[in-house]
């Protein structure tokens, strides 16, 4: 009778009359074993043109064998999932690979006993794949080695312990198993599905709410506030079955949240809102509140009226809780009175605010509060002595204070300033954290001190408390270049990369501009990339995307990428096409950067003047008179849209001159356009002046 032991055939036995043998028969390596070391293979034969590469600033690796060669390392685990994995196993899902390395243990020739023993199945005798780097992907095996494919046959599948009960009844168990795992199974795939299901989602719901926000911020703009109040209130309202119109229950929300009407008075509501008797809840003021703040309507639109600024409506909203006997507010809402005070009124207000507290109110918070105003204002001798006063009070002082001091002299200029407050910082007993840290490694970087820089870095790293981040490396790395040392710059923003969640627009955007400054090409084109495939990107991401690649020269490229934009879906604005247009005007390329404006035209998406005016001087520059003046003919009709916009004095003069020596009656008109419209800038009249002199 023979049994085959392992998946991947590894050990068979034979019985035979009078005694029994063994025998081993070696088959291949298993094909993920196999693939794995072909992969590491191929990418250890383009090392040397990747050192070439990065010579040159390009090309980074992203999985090899370590130094010994007793183990490999993932580099990118973004890079391999989406370039490696599909290649080689059909699929990108690094935990699937992951899991996959952990599957697989060291063949052991002991008898099958032995094997399956106890000791053996749970202690250290069998060993399997390790991560064996806390801060990197690196796996070891004791027969997975570089240049040595003849062990992958030693390396099987990891088999649970066989069963004890006699033969006579493993059918029935195996059967039992059997049936028990393929419930399991389905279960699991159904709950991935479920997964996958809720994943997609949540994503579909998030990009609902992105479209929803992007129309309503369209609608403000083309369209009356108060009117604009109007027509979401009415969409606010649901038919009946009788086709008559039915209105939504109305609540506080409503009328004084973000999407109420502006120029609403907010107290005069509070207080009709009480006397109809209905409830005011604490929460959902605090709730109005939080929305006010996060859409930046500080001031609510600062409320003009008579030429005063009324107070900001959460202001109104706040100001009201706290006259009421309902409400009781603590240290952290007067804390925030204070910051809001000092936003909208300055900080003499917020002064009096504090001053009007009782003792128990203030606090560090609130103390802290009226430092952030201060600081805001740049009051330094008001900042320096606050601190003062919460040092003699005993009060409890976080690094937030400091911080604070810091950015005060980072914004005045004062760095020289700043390594003493974090000096005095830790000599108070107050650690500082990774901003602390960050404003410090800012104020060595700006004055150039590499060397100080790098110390505190150092000094960060070792902190257990701090975070390293992506911020971090690309701030150093951003001093470095300016310094012109180009390969510290390149391993740390390898280092931010890594650090990087794969849906942040925001430090692609980083790593990207910083790339361009070095005019590294290879890294700005493969950055892009990589941000689009795995990142939503809006206006903002592609607009610094076209930015990098017009810097470092690849229009082409660019105007690929410009498609790209058309086809997202995002909202137009005419910043991202004006980038290239740009582009081409600083190389030179006026007749395309002309062919793109009256492409934009007919599409009924008009440019701003300014384009208009550049391609116009850069015809001048060109001798090419006419053409000249129809592109600045266009760009004074586009004016009408843009009152503040006004061409160069020397283009016009330019102009003019040429206009007038060819006597032409419809030109002379356009020269009268430009005569009336610059009439109240002293410079143009001067030009206009001498060019009348000259006729």
């Amino acid at each position: 009778m023979a049994k085959d032991l392992g998946e991947e055939g590894a050990i068979i036995i034979s019985r035979r009359s009078g005694g029994q043998t063994s025998s081993l028969r070696t088959k291949c390596p298993a094909p993920f074993l196999s693939k794995t070391f072909d992969l590491l293979e191929e990418e250890e034969d383009k090392e040397d043109i990747e050192k070439m590469m990065k010579r040159t600033g390009g090309g980074q690796r992203i999985v090899s064998w370590n130094g010994e060669g007793t183990g490999f390392v993932v580099w990118s685990p973004a890079e391999f999932s989406q370039l490696i994995l599909p290649k080689y196993f059909k699929h990108n899902n690094f935990s699937s690979f992951i899991r996959q390395l952990n599957t697989y243990i060291m063949h052991s020739p002991e008898p099958l006993h032995a094997l399956f023993s106890t000791e053996n199945y749970f202690g250290n005798r069998i060993q399997g794949f390790k991560k064996t780097a806390s801060k990197r992907w690196e796996f070891q095996h004791e027969k997975f080695q570089k240049g040595k494919r003849n062990l992958l046959v030693e390396i099987q599948r990891k088999k649970c312990e066989p069963s004890a009960f006699p033969q006579y009844l493993k059918a029935s168990e195996e059967k039992t198993m059997d049936q028990e795992d393929r419930r399991r199974l389905k279960l699991m795939e159904e709950n991935k599905n479920l997964r996958k299901e809720r994943s997609e989602l949540e994503m579909q719901i998030a990009h609902f709410k992105t479209l929803e926000l992007k129309l309503l911020d369209c609608l403000s703009h083309y369209m009356d506030t108060h009117d604009l109040h109007n027509k979401l209130r009415r969409l606010y309202c649901t038919s009946s079955s009788n086709g008559q119109q039915k209105k939504q229950k109305e609540t506080l929300y409503l009328k004084i949240s973000p999407l109420g009407n502006p120029k609403i008075d907010v107290t005069p509501v509070l207080e009709k809102w009480v006397e109809e008797g209905r409830k005011v809840r604490f929460a959902e003021l605090k709730r109005i509140v939080h929305d006010l703040r996060k859409r930046s309507r500080f001031s609510h639109s600062l409320q003009i009226s008579a030429g005063n600024c009324k107070l900001a409506s959460f202001l109104d909203i706040l100001e009201w809780m706290n006259k009421q006997a309902t409400f009781t507010f603590s240290p952290i809402e007067h804390a925030m009175m204070i910051d809001l005070i000092g936003k909208v009124h300055g900080y003499i207000s917020a002064e009096s605010y504090f001053d009007s507290l009782s003792e128990q109110d203030k606090i560090d918070k609130t103390y802290g509060a009226l430092l952030h105003c201060y600081v805001r204002q740049r009051q330094i001798e008001k900042s320096l002595s606050h601190l003062q006063v919460m040092k003699d009070k005993g009060l409890t002082l976080s690094p937030v204070a400091y911080n604070d001091i810091m950015s005060l002299y980072t914004n005045l200029g004062h760095y020289e300033k700043v390594p003493d407050v974090l000096t005095e910082m830790k000599q108070g007993g107050v650690s500082p954290d990774s901003l602390s840290y960050r404003i410090c490694i800012n104020s060595y970087g700006q004055r150039s001190d590499i060397a100080g820089m790098e110390k505190i870095l150092k000094e960060m790293e070792n902190q257990p408390d701090s975070v390293m981040d992506w911020s971090t490396y690309t701030l150093v790395a951003n001093f470095y270049i300016k310094a012109h040392l180009e390969d510290k710059a390149s391993d740390f923003l390898s280092r931010a990369e890594e650090m990087i969640d794969k849906k942040d627009t925001i430090g692609y955007n980083h790593l990207i501009s910083l790339h361009a400054n070095m005019r590294n090409k290879a890294q700005v084109l493969r950055l892009c990339n990589l941000e689009k495939n795995t990142c939503r990107c809006v206006n903002r991401d592609y607009i610094n995307m076209l930015k990098c690649i017009v810097k470092i020269g690849e229009l082409e490229e660019a105007k690929e990428v410009l498609k790209e934009w058309e086809l997202s879906g995002n909202c137009y604005d005419f910043r991202v096409p004006k980038v290239l247009i740009d582009g081409y005007t600083e190389k030179g390329m006026y007749e395309t950067a002309e062919e793109m404006l009256e492409d934009l035209m007919e599409k009924g998406k008009a440019p701003i003047p300014d384009s208009w005016s550049k391609v116009a001087e850069g015809y001048l520059d060109m001798g090419e008179m006419e053409k000249a003046v129809e592109c600045m003919k266009i760009a004074l009709t586009l004016r009408e849209k843009d009152t503040a916009w006004k061409p160069k004095t020397s283009v016009i003069t330019r102009l003019i001159e040429f206009v007038d020596s060819e006597e032409s009656k419809e030109d002379a008109n356009f020269v009268g356009t430009l005569r009336t419209l610059f009439r109240d800038d002293s410079k143009t009249d001067n030009s206009l002046l001498t060019v009348d002199n000259l006729q």
